[in-house]
């Protein structure tokens, strides 16, 4: 008799997702540049990548701080999807803003008595501070970083001398 035989080529079956790394959040300050690429990788160790990767964003305005959430898409060649989402903080730099008591210096600029000078440092970009650093000199030469390092705080306190006075202060956010 007759005899009837077929076999399909392979079958193949990828149920894994494509792979993206190197998304992690990243922190920008106002006016600086981003790549949205730099340490981004995609790859499909099964049927392979069909080429297709997308980036939502294809560059960011950074010159006002805020946070845009950017979508990266993967798919490969047996049609799985893959999106992972990071986040982008453009972040502006702590203000410092010295104050002293009404009427402690006069119009001249002068003090008659030692004063408390009080600091107040904001943070600006939505990350906290993580360190104040306070230099108090009567000399010219005043740098924050040869000063006290202050933490857990965005207000301090400094106390005047007889003589010039110079107050120097570096705040550094998360």
């Amino acid at each position: 008799g007759n005899i009837s035989n077929k076999c399909t080529d392979k079958l193949k079956v990828d149920l894994e997702l494509p792979t993206i790394t190197g998304i992690e959040d990243l922190v920008v300050q106002v006016g600086g540049n981003v790549d949205l690429l730099t340490g981004v990788e995609v790859s499909d160790t099964i049927s392979g990548l069909d080429g297709t990767f997308e980036v939502s964003e294809e560059s960011i305005d950074t010159s006002v701080a805020k946070t845009v959430e950017v979508k990266y898409t993967v798919k490969d060649i047996a049609g799985n999807i893959n999106v992972k989402t990071r986040k982008v903080i453009i972040s502006q730099a702590p203000s410092i803003e010295y104050s002293v008591e009404d009427g402690i210096i006069n119009e001249k600029g002068y003090a008659k008595a030692d004063f408390y000078i009080d600091v107040t440092v904001t943070d600006n970009s939505g990350q906290g501070i993580k360190e104040i650093k306070l230099c108090t000199a009567t000399t010219d030469r005043c740098e924050p970083e040869d000063g006290s390092v202050i933490t857990d705080t965005t207000a301090v306190r400094a106390i005047t001398q007889e003589g010039d006075n110079r107050i120097c202060v570096k705040a550094t956010d998360n």
